[in-house]
């Protein structure tokens, strides 16, 4: 047992020097002139988006109460990522939803709960499986740091996509801001991934899980058609396509994942695919 303990005690001399958000705060929004969202029109898609974003960042509570029943979040430099995370993500929800209800698209107060609800036992096995593979391995903590950057710089460039595909500067305004926080946390999540992966096991561990386990930000909460309706219309034609492949070298190149391709291996499923949502980002 000498051994893995002393390569966490490394690990959590080197995980103090991983770069932290530099905005702490919340996201300002007092100057954003709401009474203007609803003059530049969104298509149902570009709606579809920002309500999927929206649901997303508001589970955020849940997914960080899984994450320390799970052990994930005993590392004290997670434990306190985690709570400057849920606090900015919780607040992007809030944003995304107010502006859809300044555009016309009001969301129950009540949805984020039964939207957690319909998951059943697939939440309480979240947990579970964080127990026991915490018992199992010492590197756990890697495969989630390393996952999180990945969904983190998916999200980042969603909303840079959701900006170019749409014309509401209201909704860009809203955008901008959020995804400049976006950006703080994925460079957490690979600073830190960086650290935990060193170990060869972790990194075992950590590919062992990406080509079996991963799926894009928000399946789980979301449907996989929902999760390749909102990948479709975000990542369709050329600029899509590059966006994903950036997103490929931006990880796979800062953590060391062995040019895995995730995204761009989605995307392909998606586009080269005969499900109806393939037939129509194709036609987008």
């Amino acid at each position: 047992m000498g051994k893995p303990e002393n390569c966490l005690v490394r690990y959590s001399v080197e995980m103090e020097k991983v770069p932290f958000p530099k905005d702490q705060d919340r996201v300002q929004l007092g100057d954003i002139p709401w009474d203007d969202a609803k003059k530049y029109p969104l298509s149902e898609e570009d709606l579809f988006a920002v309500e999927y974003m929206a649901d997303v960042e508001a589970n955020t509570l849940y997914y960080v109460r899984d994450l320390i029943q799970g052990g994930v979040g005993h590392d004290p430099v997670v434990g306190k990522f985690l709570s400057i995370w849920l606090y900015q993500e919780t607040v992007h929800g809030e944003a995304l939803r107010k502006f859809l209800a300044a555009y016309g698209r009001e969301i129950s107060i009540t949805r984020q709960k039964e939207l957690h609800d319909r998951m059943g036992w697939r939440d309480a096995s979240h947990v579970l499986l964080l127990r026991i593979f915490n018992r199992i391995s010492p590197h756990v903590c890697a495969v989630y740091l390393t996952w999180g950057a990945i969904q983190e710089c998916t999200t980042l460039t969603g909303y840079q996509r959701l900006i170019q595909l749409t014309s509401n500067p209201v909704l860009h305004e809203v955008v901008r801001r959020i995804a400049a926080q976006e950006g703080q946390h994925y460079h957490f999540y690979a600073g830190a991934a960086q650290v935990r992966i060193q170990h060869p096991k972790a990194k075992r561990l950590v590919l062992l899980a990406l080509r079996n386990f991963w799926a894009p930000v928000g399946q789980g909460l979301k449907s996989k058609a929902q999760t390749r309706r909102i990948m479709a219309h975000l990542f369709q034609g050329p600029d899509g396509e590059e966006a994903a492949e950036r997103v490929d070298r931006m990880v796979d190149r800062q953590i060391g994942l062995d040019d895995l391709s995730l995204l761009r291996g989605y995307r392909e499923s998606i586009f080269n695919g005969d499900s109806a949502v393939s037939r129509m980002a194709a036609s987008t």
